[in-house]
């Protein structure tokens, strides 16, 4: 790939700020390591809050600096125009993610609509009842 290709489209660079003790296996592990391989345009009201998927262009490259780190993501992007900065505030990001509605078929092909929340809830009780020596 040369220089040339690089540019034959925008990028986009997402970048994350944690606490220098981030335990990044937890992190993963968690429902809020969806963030880091999708956009947060779905904090955006004003488009329908979009969940939208970015082919991503590089690894996600981690900084560390006094007491925090650094996380960069580059995407693609089909931005057309000036760049421009955006700034989200994600304090609310668990709740508008689960929150979200979701359909699903069952074996009958009946459409169920839910939310992402009601299903990790279901989910989490379907376990609990296949794994009771598992409860604490």
């Amino acid at each position: 790939m040369g220089e040339t290709s690089l540019l034959a489209y925008p990028v986009r660079f997402d970048i994350y700020l944690s606490g220098l003790n981030f335990d990044h296996h937890a992190y993963m592990n968690s429902i809020y390591s969806f963030n880091m391989f999708h956009s947060l345009d779905y904090l955006i009201e004003k488009e329908g809050g979009p969940l939208r998927g970015l082919p991503m262009v590089q690894p996600i490259t981690g900084f560390a600096m006094k007491g925090y780190h650094l996380w960069i993501r580059c995407s693609k992007s089909s931005h057309q125009g000036r760049p421009f900065l955006q700034f989200y505030n994600n304090g609310s990001y668990y709740d508008k993610f689960m929150n979200r509605r979701t359909a699903w078929k069952d074996q009958n092909g009946r459409t169920h609509w839910s939310t992402m929340l009601d299903e990790e809830d279901r989910i989490t009780d379907s376990w609990k009842k296949e794994n009771p020596e598992d409860e604490s």
